[in-house]
């Protein structure tokens, strides 16, 4: 969509539409198909009827996480039901709409809830790389960030579980008892544990912390992680997302102990909100 002549050109979600590559599911197949399609906990799938009109979408957030599911529930029964998408829905409101409901995958519809493609967090980063935003440092976003919330390596992992549910993050950087940078264990890492139908109602519930006495922290580290300087442009970061296909970069006091961490979310909010 264009605005008046002489004005910038106004972006709406038909400029970072994907229409090809995308899963589309039945309500009738089992959730544990939909589980070994995702990559993260900001994923989802498509749900449409045989008209590829939307029925829903499936996310690990609301699916697994929020409310458990069994692995062999029908996708009907855990549906989520996404925000409205047009292809002229402004960018900025697409971008918010993903951050609101947690999920960077948003299918795009026409009036009669026909499917016809989804927007996606990474679109919509590489999108970002051409405003003017993206030559601002890091900084910039840390100083209205929160202090970065760590967990020891030695942490019991009960108390992993815990602070999930009370900070409702879904990463956590993990260090040592010098503050040195262990790595990153997220929400979405511990998925596979709770594969196996189990006589529980959430995904966080304290009555299933028994479940958990036999796991350490330690199994389930990410120790691979991309570093950065606080003085990085968000450029720089943003590329680096793009091209390693991650979420998140650890931004680095000095060579060892973590600051902060930036994520898709932090990019996005500063870029489009």
């Amino acid at each position: 969509m264009w605005c008046m002549k002489g004005k910038t050109p106004k972006l709406t979600a038909v400029n970072i539409l994907k229409t090809k590559g995308i899963l589309y599911f039945s309500p009738e197949q089992k959730l544990s198909e939909a589980l070994s399609q995702f990559k993260s906990s900001h994923d989802a799938v498509i749900v449409v009827d045989e008209k590829k009109r939307l029925l829903g979408v499936v996310s690990p957030y609301y699916a697994v996480i929020k409310r458990y599911y069994p692995p062999q529930t029908k996708l009907k029964h855990c549906l989520f039901h996404p925000p409205k998408i047009f292809l002229d829905t402004a960018l900025d409101t697409a971008v918010r709409l993903m951050l609101e409901s947690k999920i960077h995958y948003l299918p795009v519809r026409d009036i009669e809830n026909r499917v016809l493609g989804i927007v996606t967090a990474r679109r919509a980063l590489k999108k970002g790389l051409r405003m003017e935003k993206s030559n601002h440092l890091i900084e910039t976003i840390l100083k209205n960030k929160s202090f970065l919330q760590s967990v020891n390596e030695q942490i019991d992992f009960n108390e992993v579980i815990r602070f999930f549910q009370t900070s409702k993050l879904s990463k956590l950087v993990v260090v040592n008892k010098e503050n040195h940078l262990q790595g990153i264990i997220s929400y979405f890492d511990l998925l596979p544990l709770f594969a196996e139908p189990k006589e529980r109602k959430h995904f966080l519930d304290k009555s299933g912390e028994k479940l958990f006495k036999n796991y350490k922290i330690s199994q389930f580290i990410k120790r691979y992680t991309i570093k950065v300087s606080p003085k990085a442009s968000l450029k720089e970061i943003i590329k680096l997302i793009l091209d390693k296909e991650i979420g998140s970069v650890i931004v680095m006091r000095n060579g060892l102990e973590p600051q902060n961490i930036i994520t898709t979310s932090d990019l996005l909010k500063y870029l489009y909100l």
